[in-house]
């Protein structure tokens, strides 16, 4: 009788614990149906692995599920590392502190002309346009050079060399002979005939680059000179000299090259990067050291 009597108020005591704990365990397994997957994974401690990428250190937009080489620059792939704030291809995620060493400003995009500062260096050189070659017109002997280096400053009309010539001499004799039958007191058909032959003349000597000057000073003449000066066709620089004292020319040989500096060429040194940003008849500023 009183073991009966003392079961029976243990029975409620029993019920008790698993009333108190089933609310307790509905309540977790709720919250831990309602968590998001990264966080089931971070609670469990089993994170899921991102998918291993490999990418090139020197170009970042290579992306390959394994190692191996760049297809650009055929360097070996290392292991991209996952971001924790993840981002696009081409975004760029930097520290706090990093951005206030870089000093790093941002501002809306908007459709503007682009401006662009470029340093080149380069030299200051006469313009090829304006570079006359002085040739010969006949062939001969170069007594005397009055200009034997390159770079010697002329001015148009100066003699720059003096040269012997079996066909020039022959041009002046013509001419002194054509010059002195003019002259004679003949009837009018023959003066119209020997004015022809004058005219004619003076041509032959203007075509081998003579000055009216030097043909009126022939036709003074009694006898026709063993040389004649050549002159310089415009002022400037004698930027090349290709004929020497003494040398032997054939009709057509170059003899001197003379630059006219009214006008010169600044010769800039680009690199690659910087051709997008010129162009033609560009505005550009330069200083020089002398």
């Amino acid at each position: 009788m009183k073991a009966t009597q003392i079961l029976t108020p243990l029975k409620p005591l029993l019920k008790k614990p698993a009333a108190i704990l089933l609310p307790i365990v509905l309540f977790f397994a709720g919250w831990w149906f309602a968590l998001p997957p990264d966080e089931k994974s971070v609670e469990t401690g089993t994170a899921t692995q991102a998918p291993s990428v490999w990418t090139c250190s020197m170009h970042p937009q290579i992306r390959q599920p394994g190692p191996g080489l760049c297809p650009i620059c055929n360097m070996e792939l290392v292991p991209l590392q996952a971001s924790a704030g993840g981002g696009a291809l081409r975004e760029l995620s930097i520290s706090a502190d990093a951005a206030a060493l870089l000093d790093i400003r941002v501002t809306p995009v908007m459709r503007a002309p682009a401006s662009i500062h470029i340093e080149l260096f380069g030299k200051i050189d006469y313009d090829q346009r304006t570079v006359v070659t002085t040739t010969a017109r006949m062939g001969g002997r170069l007594e005397r050079l009055y200009t034997n280096f390159a770079g010697t400053a002329v001015s148009k009309g100066d003699a720059i060399a003096e040269i012997y010539s079996p066909e020039l001499y022959v041009a002046q004799e013509e001419l002194i002979q054509a010059a002195t039958a003019s002259s004679e007191k003949t009837s009018p058909a023959v003066r119209s005939i020997n004015e022809s032959l004058l005219a004619a003349a003076r041509e032959k000597l203007r075509l081998l680059q003579l000055t009216d000057e030097q043909i009126a000073s022939i036709e003074k003449r009694a006898a026709p000179n063993e040389t004649v000066t050549l002159n310089a066709p415009q002022s400037g620089i004698i930027v090349r000299l290709n004929a020497r004292e003494g040398q032997y020319v054939k009709v057509g040989d170059p003899l001197f090259g003379i630059a006219n500096l009214d006008s010169v060429w600044l010769y800039m040194e680009a690199y690659e990067s910087d051709l997008p940003w010129l162009r033609y008849a560009q505005k550009v500023s330069f200083t020089v050291e002398a």
